[in-house]
């Protein structure tokens, strides 16, 4: 019998802490996730439950990697949206005057006039783990997956673990940060970086008079067409991520365990998704962290051929999608002969067909790896010509991103070009100076992110009153370009930072107002959409629910509750319950939102009161000092004596005596 329990001195107590910190970070900030109820309530009884976790993973006979109550569901968010054929004004361009419709509701219905004409949808499965599973893939990743992740290159940009400068013995790669808050960097720094050295390259071979190829693709479905057995195949193992060779070493019996036991779980897991049929390849749940590495790894021995057979001026790749950028040899006339030579170059790892691209590699035959031909991006550029569309590219990008830096003033908010991105109506376009079919749509969620974050500091610096107009007509823009089809599809893991807001801000009217927008826009996207699955379009609407019940529960206020505030909170869950059918639940609002501050899962972050910046709340849990270990005592009067010494410096620095000097003594 194979073994399936895993030892006490590998999965250690201390082990199961450090993973839960991890996964509860990871996870909460994560949009497409609404799980902080489950960790909260997790954490109500914490060491007890990872004392339980600890007995499941070590005890001989338990196969919690083939039990779903184990590991969890499938949720539905939303990914793609494109009209099945062309509208009947577009059939007559040529023959038509242009026509603008500025209302986008308006816009919308114009185009299903014309008869036969519908939308197809697609949706993209996502883990909804429990707590438990969630831990079990951070422990992974802090015992083994972190080790597979250092032996990428730095071709490999995305999804990379947080390291330390200081090197694992016998190795280059720097110690693996295990104490950091969350498992990976922010995505938009790694992100930026990835895109804007493949620019950068592209203009030096310009400055210096010579013609390059710009390639731009990703892999069809990555996540849901991998099947994660690659991953202890031993030719993987010494060719794909040469593990020894990095590491001096093989992995031990215990670390292949382990192993071998995620992957059972992610295919019980995959077994249950939408969609799934024996024909198809098992798939990695997206969303967890543990996934992500095995992803990111599968790539790994297509970095190295990339760079040695291409000797490229610039690879890079970002999880699935490839940067790409070759000398022009001037035998280029279309996209396919690129692609031929580069499967002439790769072969046999690289195959072209008529209709799209695959990788093979021999021990990942269980996973299908394909480039869409036809969604792939080549750009041939040389001269002043080629010059001039990088900088309509560049300074696209470069006028949105800027607002990180320098946030609009707030009379001008609406007219923001972050707010001209969002105003333009319509699907994402084609537009040929972008670099990837993506990038429209990565504008939009960058420049709804940079409203937002002005938002949420306005809303923590002033007082709600003092700019109560202005916030009116943010959700008023929000409402027009937001939340109206086809838009919202895209930018629907925005909708409980909308509502979050407005709870917040206790603008119950328009709370109410933007749930009933929000109901609206999907209804007309769900009626001219074919096919329709209703089971995923059940399954989305119970994650939508969710996500706006537990943005209700986290923002509504701490201190100085009023009891038309419950009452407002009440009304307005009774509405998204009666929309999208919820289980009944009690409306004790107040201590949740205390319970939630005191878990730092709420809106407002412990931090703040910790610094004084806002009061600090009743704790709702009753705490007992002997919980806590001499050390950690110890540790704790520390930080109050230090927070009580800042505060004595900030009232000398407030003195009179020292107003003229800074507060320099």
């Amino acid at each position: 019998m194979t073994q399936t329990n895993l030892s006490r001195e590998f999965l250690t107590l201390d082990q199961l802490y450090l993973a839960y910190r991890k996964a509860k970070v990871d996870v909460c900030n994560d949009k497409n996730q609404s799980c902080s109820c489950h960790f909260l309530q997790y954490e109500k009884q914490l060491h007890n439950n990872l004392i339980d976790l600890q007995a499941t993973l070590t005890s001989a006979g338990i196969e919690w990697f083939e039990n779903p109550e184990f590991i969890g569901s499938c949720g539905c968010v939303p990914k793609t949206l494109e009209y099945t054929q062309k509208s009947a004004d577009q059939e007559k361009e040529g023959t038509e005057p242009h026509f603008f419709i500025s209302n986008s509701d308006d816009a919308w219905e114009s185009n299903f006039k014309a008869e036969g004409e519908k939308i197809r949808v697609e949706f993209r499965p996502v883990a909804i783990f429990t707590v438990n599973m969630y831990i079990v893939s951070a422990l992974w990743v802090n015992l083994v997956g972190h080790y597979f992740d250092g032996c990428l290159t730095e071709n490999a940009a995305g999804v990379r673990v947080r390291r330390l400068r200081k090197k694992i013995q016998n190795s280059k790669v720097g110690e693996y940060h295990i104490q950091s808050l969350g498992t990976f960097p922010p995505y938009y720094t790694a992100y930026k970086k990835w895109r804007d050295n493949g620019i950068k390259a592209i203009r030096r071979e310009l400055a210096e008079g010579k013609g390059v190829v710009a390639v731009t693709m990703d892999l069809k479905s990555f996540y849901h067409n991998i099947d994660a057995e690659f991953i202890l195949d031993e030719a993987f193992l010494s060719k794909g991520i040469r593990f020894e060779k990095v590491y001096g070493r093989d992995l031990n019996d215990q670390e292949r365990l382990f192993t071998e036991l995620v992957i059972k779980a992610f295919r019980t897991w995959g077994t249950q998704r939408p969609g799934f049929n024996d024909l198809d390849p098992i798939g990695i749940p997206v969303g967890p962290s543990a996934s992500r590495i095995i992803a990111n790894v599968l790539l790994a021995e297509f970095d190295r051929l990339m760079t040695e057979e291409l000797e490229p001026i610039y690879y890079s790749r970002y999880v699935d999608d490839i940067f790409l950028v070759l000398q022009d040899s001037g035998r280029y006339k279309k996209g396919s002969d690129v692609f031929k030579r580069i499967a002439k170059l790769l072969d046999p790892n690289f195959k072209v067909s008529d209709n799209e691209v695959t990788l093979q590699f021999p021990y990942a035959e269980k996973s299908k790896l394909c480039f869409q031909a036809k969604k792939q991006r080549i750009f041939l550029l040389r001269g002043e010509v080629g010059q001039d569309m990088l900088d309509t590219i560049k300074d696209r990008i470069d006028e949105v991103s800027s607002e990180w830096r320098l946030l609009p003033d707030l009379e001008e908010l609406e007219k923001s070009p972050a707010a001209r991105v969002l105003s333009s109506s319509g699907l994402p376009s084609e537009d040929a100076t972008t670099l990837r079919k993506a990038d429209e749509l990565s504008l939009n969620r960058l420049s709804f992110s940079i409203l937002l974050r002005f938002c949420n500091q306005l809303d923590r610096d002033l007082p709600s009153k003092e700019w109560r107009d202005e916030r009116e007509s943010f959700f008023r823009f929000s409402e027009r370009h937001i939340l109206s089809p086809p838009k919202i599809f895209n930018l629907s893991n925005y909708i409980p930072a909308l509502i979050s807001l407005a709870v917040a801000s206790r603008d119950w009217g328009i709370a109410n107002r933007l749930v009933r927008k929000i109901k609206r826009s999907f209804a007309a996207i769900e009626k001219h959409c074919s096919p329709h699955d209703s089971k995923q379009w059940e399954c989305f609407y119970r994650l939508l629910a969710q996500s706006i019940t537990q943005a209700v529960d986290t923002s509504f206020p701490i201190n100085s509750v009023a009891p038309s505030d419950v009452k407002q909170a009440q009304n307005l869950l009774a509405a998204v319950n009666s929309i999208w059918q919820l289980p009944e639940r009690d409306y004790l609002f107040e201590v949740r939102s205390r319970e939630y501050f005191w878990a730092d899962l709420g809106r407002v972050p412990f931090r703040e009161a910790m610094l004084g910046l806002c009061k600090m709340p009743d704790a709702p849990i009753t705490t007992r000092e002997s919980v806590f270990s001499p050390q950690e005592n110890s540790r704790s009067a520390k930080i109050h004596e230090f927070i009580a010494s800042t505060e004595k410096h900030e009232n000398v620095c407030d003195s009179p005596g020292l107003a003229d000097t800074g507060g320099e003594p």
